[in-house]
């Protein structure tokens, strides 16, 4: 069984794979592809005609549920392979539902989740626009921000302002550095972020797909003072990185709205904002914006004598 590497370039091949999922997880998308290909090294393979990405997740490679083709002989191709590599066989993240098939085909396998890797799904239609009593709390900061900074704007990232985004971000962690929260991850992010931004570039007439990836900016008198960037998959916008100088009060709800409200586009039903990472503020920050799912992850591990 072949490992190809997913880099850049064989995104637009996998892509139609992607899109075939329906758990609307964040993992499936050419952005954190982009992003996380160093950290967590990248691969897939087709075999039986069903794709499967893999990841190197802590303890070893982990592969996603084969799709499309014929599933059942790909979870044996994939056995056999990790049987021959002396391996248990793990797959992660896969959803519950996709836990308790493979957890039936393989009696012995042990099933976990966690928390901290669960996404966070939100209506389109909530975050465009902060209506509603629920978000009273969201509009406030809105009206701080616009109080606190009349001169601002919104408007679209373009690829000249790819410079001035990564600078952007390499100040914001150098002083997350200088306090002493700058994390690995966070380290990670800022070396991928060219990468991601790249994808900004028009698609080039072609018969593969594109990624249809998007970014905004939000500048208060002229200066840069918080973007997003995301990526449209099916009914759901992904937001992938979004950084704001807190020294504007109200910034970040602001960053969320405009965002979401800018990046209109037919059949966009939900927005992904990922999981917190265990992070106990990011945490709270999420559940204040009232996610209608949280998206669960499992992980299964097939012993290697169950092979």
């Amino acid at each position: 069984m072949q490992l190809t590497p997913l880099t850049p370039a064989a995104i637009s091949e996998v892509l139609p794979f992607f899109a075939a999922r329906r758990d609307r997880f964040c993992d499936w998308t050419a952005g954190v592809v982009c992003l996380w290909q160093p950290y967590y090294r990248y691969r897939y393979t087709l075999t039986d005609g069903c794709f499967s990405l893999v990841g190197h997740y802590g303890e070893g490679d982990c592969f996603s549920y084969p799709t499309g083709g014929d599933v059942s002989a790909a979870l044996d191709s994939l056995a056999a392979h990790s049987r021959a590599a002396g391996q248990p066989l793990r797959f992660s993240p896969v959803t519950p539902e996709e836990a308790a098939t493979l957890a039936a085909r393989w009696p012995q396998a042990i099933v976990t989740t966690h928390r901290d890797a669960w996404d966070y799904l939100y209506r389109y239609t909530d975050l465009s626009s902060f209506a509603g009593r629920r978000y009273s709390p969201q509009r406030n900061h809105l009206h701080r921000f616009t109080a606190a900074c009349p001169d601002w704007q919104y408007r679209p990232m373009t690829p000249a302002d790819a410079p001035a985004v990564e600078a952007f971000l390499r100040d914001f962690n150098a002083r997350r550095a200088a306090d002493g929260g700058l994390s690995a991850a966070e380290q990670a992010e800022e070396e991928a972020l060219p990468r991601l931004l790249a994808l900004l570039a028009p698609p080039q007439p072609e018969a593969l797909p594109a990624p249809r990836i998007l970014g905004g900016l939000l500048l208060v008198d002229g200066r840069l003072a918080a973007f997003s960037v995301g990526e449209i998959l099916g009914d759901t916008l992904h937001v992938h990185v979004e950084k704001a100088d807190t020294a504007y009060p109200g910034i970040y709800p602001m960053m969320v709205r405009e965002f979401a409200a800018h990046s209109a586009a037919p059949g966009v039903e939900y927005i992904n904002r990922q999981d917190d990472a265990g992070s106990e503020g990011l945490r709270h920050s999420k559940l204040a914006y009232h996610p209608c799912a949280l998206l669960e992850k499992c992980t299964v591990t097939v012993p290697r004598d169950a092979l």
